[in-house]
Order: C-alpha cells, then structure tokens, then sequence
C-alpha cells in the first residue's frame, strides 16, 4: 500500500497500515483553515469548534 499522501498529511495510523480519521477544513483559496489529525466523532466538542471555523470562513 502506498502511504505517501497519508505521510504528508502527518495521518498515518499507530499501525502504519493506513490513514487514521482526520478533519482538514480548506477554503476556497487552498488555505487549511482547520486541521484535527484525531478526529472523533463522537466528540461533541469537535462538531462545535467545526461548525465555528465554518462559520468564519
């Protein structure tokens, strides 16, 4: 398997077999307006500080 975009994106698992979930926010100009490499989504908190980035963009 090849991980070179899962390596530049710093979003390998522990395993080194593959990608761990990841949330990357980018505008429409290319800038990450928001990384979380250890996305949950179960974590309410991480659903509101979402919708808080969106809304600044």
């Amino acid at each position: 398997m090849d991980l070179r975009v899962t390596q530049l994106y710093d979003v390998v698992n522990d395993r080194g077999t593959g990608c761990r979930r990841a949330l990357f926010v980018v505008d429409r100009d290319g800038t990450a307006r928001h990384v979380n490499r250890a996305y949950n989504v179960s974590d309410d908190a991480q659903y509101r500080e979402l919708f808080e980035v969106l809304a600044r963009i």
